[in-house]
């Protein structure tokens, strides 16, 4: 029996010995559990020689576009042009965005970030990932158990069951899968996640560095039609009276259409097209917050949306916050002036004279903090 007892317990302890060994080999040293890594050569001969460094994705390449109206509002009474660079590039994801800082040897004296709508571009983690991924940010979000890992980062090996890690480089391929309403929903579940998670690191690097940060919230285009309402959101007879409704709509009758905006948009509440048709009615009548909110959920629920939404905004608001960084709304600014104006040049990019506005925004923020 005693003979036994000892194999047993000899072959639980092999067992384990041999499956720990197995996840330390297949997991990188990461305190953060990325369900991707970097090339070692990825970046490696970025540079950013100028006191004011632009990052971000395609928004801020756009904002790059500003640079020489930049400095010369920053540089009015100065006897020499403060020099402004430009790290953006479409299809960064705030992970690339880190990773472009954490290759610099001194970081600019301000980092202006503008960024979330290409969080989708590429692929950065695989869907049959999703529950060990989500599993593994359990526990990384355990205060003990990161604490452990800060002291012991190796530990990291052991404790993170290991993923398919996806290899990332310095260029970006756009992700062209095609996936099911479902999968799209569980997917973004975890883009929110990854977003989260690299924009505190993101901040916390720059804080500890200190340079000034100034985190600008992502524009978008509330008065956008969602591209895919995600199946199954959609009440049975429902679809009769949303064409009742587009038709009141589109009849400008929109009394009448509100009442019937209101019903729809309890009964099918995570129905893009219905909560944008509301959003859509209150707007016209003049119920401006109410209309922002329901805009703003309809993105939210798009099956089809890969233009980011405002979650990645409230997540940076939130995460802006934390670490005492005074972030510019640029999205509020949209959408009051919306309200009298149409402020987009297309589906993504907002107006030149509002990027204007942004620019001049950002250098009454910039010389009120460097005493200019």
């Amino acid at each position: 029996m005693k003979i036994l007892l000892t194999l047993s317990v000899s072959f639980i302890l092999i067992a384990a010995f041999v499956l720990g060994e197995r996840r330390y080999a297949k997991n990188p040293l990461s305190i953060t559990p990325y369900p991707f890594e970097f090339r070692k050569d990825a970046y490696k001969n970025i540079s950013a020689d100028a006191p004011i460094l632009i990052i971000g994705d395609r928004m801020g390449e756009r904002l790059a576009k500003f640079i020489d109206l930049f400095t010369e509002k920053l540089s009015v009474n100065l006897s020499k042009p403060i020099k402004i660079i430009s790290l953006s590039n479409e299809g960064d994801s705030i992970h690339r965005s880190l990773a472009k800082i954490k290759r610099l040897k001194r970081l600019p004296l301000i980092i202006i970030y503008l960024g979330g709508s290409d969080e989708t571009y590429e692929k950065t983690f695989e869907t049959n990932n999703l529950e060990i991924i989500q599993n593994n940010f359990e526990l990384y979000q355990n205060d003990l158990i990161k604490s452990a890992m800060m002291v012991f980062p190796s530990l990291s090996r052991l404790i993170y069951t290991p993923v398919d890690y996806v290899h990332l480089n310095t260029k970006v391929d756009k992700d062209e899968s095609q996936y099911s309403d479902p999968i799209f929903q569980l997917r973004m579940k975890a883009h929110y996640i990854l977003y989260e998670a690299a924009l505190d690191e993101f901040f916390k690097y720059i804080k500890k560095r200190n340079s000034l940060l100034i985190p600008i919230t992502m524009p978008l285009n509330l008065d956008l039609a969602p591209s895919k309402s995600c199946y199954g959101s959609l009440t049975a007879n429902a679809d009769k009276e949303l064409e009742e409704l587009k038709t009141l709509i589109k009849e400008k009758d929109y009394k009448r259409a509100y009442n019937l905006a209101k019903d729809l948009a309890l009964t099918n509440s995570t129905n893009a097209d219905i909560l944008y048709s509301y959003g859509q009615v209150l707007k016209k009548l003049n119920h401006f917050n109410q209309a922002k909110k329901y805009n703003e959920l309809a993105m939210a629920y798009d099956c089809g949306n890969t233009r980011g939404n405002p979650i990645f905004n409230v997540i940076l608001k939130r995460t802006a916050k934390r670490y005492n960084f005074d972030y510019f709304d640029f999205q509020q600014l949209l959408v009051d002036e919306s309200r009298d104006n149409f402020v987009f040049l297309d589906d993504i990019y907002p107006q030149d004279v509002y990027m204007e506005k942004l620019v001049q925004g950002l250098a009454i923020k910039i010389k009120k903090r460097l005493k200019l």
